[in-house]
């Protein structure tokens, strides 16, 4: 009930996600299962628990258990972000797990 469900608009390839491919990384999260790690879109709809976001927000997330390499992807929403105003898309796209790499 906490989950939001995101149009994805742009999406970013990570090195992680070309380790998961060439079987160089554990995959905690087996197939069946998309590759591509981080997304940015629009709210589409949300759980009745969701509290921080409504249709029509202008998201990024970390989507890389939820398949995102795909039209919609639902996302817990503790793994979302509004999209600052002055930011495209597919810079969004690039956020998640760089900027959580950068703060390691």
């Amino acid at each position: 009930a906490t989950d939001v469900i995101i149009k994805i608009v742009a999406l970013s390839v990570d090195p992680v996600d070309y380790k998961i491919l060439t079987g160089d990384f554990p995959d905690k999260h087996p197939a069946p299962r998309g590759w591509g790690s981080d997304i940015a879109g629009v709210v589409d709809s949300v759980g009745a628990g969701v509290t921080r976001f409504k249709a029509g927000d202008e998201v990024y997330a970390d989507a890389i258990r939820h398949s995102p390499m795909a039209e919609f992807a639902c996302v817990p929403e503790e793994l979302v972000s509004l999209k600052p105003k002055d930011m495209f898309f597919n810079e969004a796209a690039t956020i998640p797990l760089a900027g959580l790499t950068a703060l390691q």
